[in-house]
C-alpha cells in the first residue's frame, strides 16, 4: 500500500462589531461579554459542522470507502489500498410474499460466518456484529414474519410490543445487533441508503483514526489533536474576529474484507 495522507477539514466564520451591536442587552452585560458569547455560539455551530464531516468519514470507514462531504469523491478506498475485497452484497429478500422458514436467520449466519472468518481470530470472543440499517430495510426487517414470531415465542414478547421496530432504535436478532441508522435530514448527505444494511465487527480493533498536526509552526512535528480552534482578531481596527476550526483526521479500516452488506429486495 502506498502512503496515505490525512484529510484537511476547515471551517470558519467572522463575527463583526456591526453584527453584535443590536443584540447587546443594554445595562445587563458588557460589550466584551457579548462578544465572547457570540464567538462561543459561532464556534459551537462550527464544531457541529466538523463533527458531521467526521461522522460521514466514520460511516465511510465501516463501509470500507471514505468519501468527501457531498459523496462525489472517494478519499480512501481501503479494499483497493489494502488489496482486499468486501464480500458481494446479499439479498435479504424482505419483500417475499411467502418467505421460507428460517430464511432471515440463515442470512444472518452467512454474514456472521463471513465476518468472523475474515477476522482470522482478531478480537477473540469480544467481537460482536453490528448491522446499520436504512429506513426501508429496517421497517421491512422488523415487520418480517420470522422476526415477529421469534420475539412472540419467548419472554421478549414485551420487547416486541414496546421496542422492536421503533424508529432509530436497536434490537438483537440472529446474534447481530441491528440499528436503524439516523441519517441527516435530507437522507443523503450522511446516510446508509434507505434499502441497505451495512455490517461490521465491533470490538475487533479494525477501525482506527489518526490525526495530523495543524499547519502552523506552533504545532509542527507534534502529536496531532482531534480539533484545533483559532481566534484571529482584527489587530488594526478591532472591528471583527475570525473563528477558524481545523481537523486533520485519517479514518482507517484495516480489514475491509471483514465487512459485509445487504439489501432488502
Amino acid at each position: 500500500m502506498t502512503g496515505v495522507e490525512s484529510v484537511r477539514i476547515a471551517v470558519a466564520d467572522r463575527v463583526t462589531a456591526e453584527q453584535i451591536q443590536n443584540i447587546r442587552a443594554f445595562g445587563r452585560e458588557s460589550e466584551l461579554q457579548m462578544v465572547v458569547n457570540e464567538v462561543n455560539r459561532r464556534q459551537f455551530l462550527l464544531r457541529r459542522d466538523v463533527e458531521l464531516t467526521a461522522e460521514n468519514m466514520r460511516l465511510g470507514a465501516v463501509q470500507g470507502i471514505v468519501v468527501d462531504a457531498d459523496g462525489s469523491t472517494q478519499l480512501f478506498d481501503w479494499p483497493t489500498l489494502l488489496s482486499q475485497t468486501i464480500p458481494t452484497e446479499i439479498d435479504f429478500d424482505l419483500d417475499a410474499a411467502s418467505p421460507a422458514s428460517g430464511v432471515l436467520r440463515k442470512s444472518c449466519n452467512t454474514v456472521k460466518r463471513s465476518i468472523l472468518r475474515k477476522l482470522k481470530g482478531l478480537g477473540g470472543n469480544q467481537v460482536s456484529i453490528v448491522g446499520l440499517c436504512g429506513d426501508n430495510f429496517w421497517d421491512d426487517f422488523t415487520a418480517h414474519k420470522e422476526v415477529r414470531e421469534t420475539f412472540l415465542q419467548w419472554s421478549a414478547a414485551q420487547d416486541l410490543r414496546n421496542e422492536v421496530g421503533n424508529v432509530f432504535s436497536t434490537f438483537r436478532f440472529g446474534e447481530i445487533d441491528f440499528a436503524n441508522y439516523r441519517s441527516t435530514d435530507d437522507e443523503s448527505t450522511v446516510s446508509i441508503g434507505t434499502d441497505k444494511c451495512k455490517f461490521f465487527p465491533r470490538g475487533a480493533g479494525i477501525f482506527q483514526v489518526a490525526y495530523s498536526p495543524a499547519e502552523t509552526f506552533d504545532f509542527v512535528n507534534t502529536p496531532g489533536q482531534p480539533l484545533y480552534a483559532m481566534m484571529i482578531p482584527d489587530r488594526d481596527r478591532n472591528a471583527w474576529m475570525d473563528i477558524e476550526l481545523y481537523s486533520y483526521p485519517l479514518h482507517v479500516c484495516t480489514m475491509p474484507s471483514a465487512l459485509h452488506q445487504a439489501r432488502r429486495t
